[in-house]
């Protein structure tokens, strides 16, 4: 399979969440078109294009097997709950709508808030060196960050983790690729497909492999190895293992009950985990426990939606300005912002924030039209050219 071009955050993900933001902000305002003077959308209406879309999305795009999307509106009283296409193809075992997948890196938006509750029961300070927090672990600190033969392992923060400002390269993502476009930490899970990761060989092996981009602080680099170490820390802090810290402190309160840490934590009974692709490549039979507390959550639209809308709603934190300072974003130089976890798209409409995944998954929320977007197109490779020109019809 040839790879069109890897990033960390797909872009043809922003293509699809701009398409059907711009489609909702259409139908919340409920304002008429100015040059076809059509009556705003019923809810009625509402559904049968949404769940047009992913029809077509599915029956249309290249290797595009499944899509579930979760669309809550409480203005409008609605939630449209819509699924296409076949979980597990080759059993020819359909979606649901409470069908399971791996969110990916919506997971960091969860680790984030993990850090902040330890943050704000004083156990976490943002500003120290993470040396603090992992001086008994097996990180080689003097060789984790060595920039312009300087090494700053001892100088990265937490706040430079959990914004992406530390300066570390990512092991999935970082260094030349081969013939089939896969770095070399991509093809050794392929060829690998059995082996399960633990966090600190994802470590040694950006020190082993990788060059640090910058000193810590000094600009933006998004990097999954900022969120294994925030997953070690959360570990070393609690007591408690990162699953465990999840489950008593997100997943059990918030009634998330689909979603665990793979891997890393036996799959919960019942139900249906559906399979991502890369591209033709099935990623269902591959164990990609390396994701870990950057990636590794599996979860379902209508839980993903409980996380969004009680952070949204001040549900998560003791205190309010926590999920602000969450929110403190900076530019990136990107077309996006990064806050702590959380990133932000601009629209001339107005903002989502959230995160979004390698796979095709998102979880989104428009404060202004207090709408949130979950769920996923289980496709890291998605070409929605088509389907982006049939939605602005139904805009116009």
């Amino acid at each position: 399979m040839k790879r069109q071009n890897v990033s960390t955050v797909s872009v043809s993900c922003w293509i699809i969440l701009i398409i059907v933001f711009l489609l909702l902000v259409g139908i919340a305002g409920c304002s008429k078109d100015s040059s076809t003077n059509s009556p705003p959308l019923t809810n009625e209406q509402v559904v049968e294009k949404l769940q047009t879309l992913l029809d077509q999305t599915v029956a249309e795009q290249p290797n595009v097997h499944s899509a579930v999307i979760e669309i809550d509106m409480p203005g409008r009283n609605l939630t449209f709950k819509g699924v296409a296409g076949l979980a597990v193809p080759d059993d020819s075992i359909s979606m649901t709508v409470d069908t399971r997948f791996r969110i990916a890196s919506v997971t960091k938006m969860i680790t984030a808030a993990c850090i902040m509750l330890l943050e704000e029961e004083g156990l976490i300070a943002l500003d120290s060196s993470i040396v603090k927090y992992l001086s008994d672990s097996d990180i080689d600190f003097d060789k984790l960050h060595v920039y312009n033969n300087q090494s700053y392992g001892r100088q990265i923060t937490v706040y430079q983790l959990l914004t992406h400002t530390s300066g570390l390269p990512d092991h999935f993502f970082d260094g030349p690729v081969n013939s089939d476009g896969y770095t070399e930490f991509m093809q050794y899970i392929l060829d690998h497909p059995g082996k399960q990761w633990e966090p600190i060989e994802m470590i040694n092996w950006d020190i082993a492999h990788l060059h640090p981009f910058f000193a810590p602080g000094k600009g933006f680099h998004y990097s999954n190895a900022n969120y294994v170490l925030l997953g070690m820390i959360i570990e070393v802090v609690s007591g408690i293992s990162l699953p465990q810290f999840y489950r008593e402190r997100i997943f059990d309160p918030l009634n998330m009950n689909d979603t665990y840490l793979q891997f890393h934590e036996p799959d919960l009974p019942g139900g249906i985990l559906s399979h991502p692709y890369f591209g033709d490549v099935d990623l269902g039979p591959i164990n990609t426990s390396a994701d870990w507390g950057s990636g590794g959550v599996v979860s379902t639209a209508g839980d993903l939606t409980k996380f969004i809308r009680a952070f949204a709603s001040d549900e998560i934190f003791s205190n309010p300005t926590t999920k602000n300072r969450m929110l403190d974003f900076v530019n990136t130089g990107s077309g996006y912002s990064y806050g702590l976890g959380v990133i932000k798209i601009p629209f001339p409409e107005g903002v989502v924030w959230g995160h979004v995944g390698f796979y095709g998954s998102f979880m989104m929320y428009c404060p202004d039209k207090d709408i949130t977007i979950c769920g996923t197109f289980n496709q890291r490779n998605i070409e929605i050219e088509t389907t982006g020109r049939k939605i602005l019809q139904i805009i116009r």
